[in-house]
């Protein structure tokens, strides 16, 4: 389930694919989708309480946090240095390359998908 973050076991498709076929068996339009996750990442709403995707300062405050942090040009997004962490990335200051966060690649397709990025631009802007 992409909404909550939940990824368990070996899935028949990718993680992003699972998000987007989940959005469309609820009737969801892709703006829909986008703002419906990143609300419920920054409300820290994630399975068994992971900090996935959890891109602010302020968990459980309704923001913008989680799409002006995704898309920051302050942060570099690498691969998680922990075994076994194929889906997850971490969120890399540029200057200090402090870990400021860790993300999914499912949190990561609001920031690369062409389409999801500009609804993700304009919900930073808001």
């Amino acid at each position: 389930d992409g909404f909550r973050n939940y990824v368990g076991g070996r899935l028949p498709m990718s993680v992003e694919a699972m998000l987007v076929d989940r959005a469309q068996l609820l009737t969801q339009t892709a703006p829909e989708m986008t703002v419906l996750v990143g609300g419920l990442r920054v409300l820290g709403a994630n399975h068994g309480g992971s900090k996935h995707g959890v891109f602010t300062d302020r968990p459980g405050t309704l923001s913008n946090d989680f799409f002006v942090n995704l898309l920051s040009m302050a942060t570099i997004w690498d691969p998680a240095s922990e075994p076994g962490s194929d889906e997850v990335y971490e969120a890399r200051d540029r200057k200090t390359k402090e870990i400021r966060w860790t993300g999914t690649r499912t949190d990561l397709i609001f920031g690369s998908h062409a389409q999801l990025r500009a609804f993700a631009e304009v919900y930073a802007s808001a």
